[in-house]
């Protein structure tokens, strides 16, 4: 009896280890910060490209297409110059316009940078669209989106949802409504400030974009990239303290001409 019983308590306490390794497993995987080396075993596997390809594919099958040569070559010559000035790879972007009044701008997995004609339509000047997609860029380079992804839905379901099951649909809208943490929304930042200092570009125009949109103003548009960048005011003064250390001549990417050329075309 004492052997039986011994036994049997062997392998309760096996079981317990095994589904706590598996517990601490899962909490690596899910809630920490992706590592290098894990994120270059996804992009091994081709997961964060067909994930970019699978959302980007459902977004424009749900959403209008928004086409037009002038904006598409200011963007095409923002990133271009941003990139340049920052040894950053210009073909690891792609950038996808809607027809849709949400001022909002977002980065998908493998690069998919998506521009609203909302957020053309609301920006002051072109430093605060530099800024804008300085930081989605930035949010690419760190590798935030995977973390979010993976943090949020799991490693194994997007496995999945790369090999052909499941609703991509149901994960574009959680992708799109979830934000980054405190952390990687202050790192995107500041290195989106790094990017603009080292392209000439005052990040005053950042500043001054999440300044005004946390500061109540009266516009339901604004409502989406509020809900999913917070701190705007908090956020605007560490951007404006690190700008104050350096001394850069700031000038413009975009010709004058030519920003007033698209800010009339697409004025409400």
């Amino acid at each position: 009896m004492k052997e039986y019983r011994s036994y049997n308590s062997t392998i309760v306490t096996q079981g317990l280890y095994l589904v706590a390794l598996f517990v601490v497993i899962w909490a690596v995987v899910t809630q920490l910060d992706l590592s290098q080396r894990f994120r270059k075993k996804v992009t091994s596997i081709g997961l964060e490209k067909k994930l970019g390809d699978l959302i980007i594919s459902q977004l424009t099958a749900s959403e209008e297409v928004w086409t037009d040569d002038d904006i598409a070559l200011s963007i095409d010559t923002i990133i271009q110059v941003i990139c340049k000035n920052n040894d950053l790879d210009t073909a690891k972007y792609t950038v996808h316009f809607y027809d849709k009044d949400e001022v909002n701008a977002f980065a998908l997995p493998d690069g998919h940078l998506v521009v609203n004609l909302g957020l053309i339509r609301n920006v002051k000047n072109q430093n605060e669209l530099v800024g804008v997609l300085c930081h989605e860029m930035a949010h690419v380079e760190q590798g935030h989106i995977m973390n979010k992804l993976v943090k949020e839905v799991g490693l194994f379901i997007l496995l999945g949802l790369a090999s052909g099951g499941g609703n991509v649909g149901e994960l574009l809208k959680l992708f799109t409504s979830i934000a980054f943490d405190r952390n990687q929304e202050k790192e995107a930042d500041l290195l989106a400030v790094d990017y603009m200092l080292n392209a000439n570009v005052s990040p005053e125009g950042l500043a001054d974009f999440l300044y005004l949109l946390d500061s109540g103003r009266s516009h339901s548009d604004f409502t989406l990239w509020i809900s999913t960048h917070p701190d705007g005011k908090a956020r605007a003064e560490y951007i404006l303290e690190k700008y104050k250390s350096e001394k850069i001549t700031p000038k413009p990417i975009l010709s004058p001409q030519s920003w007033q050329r698209l800010k009339e075309k697409y004025k409400e």
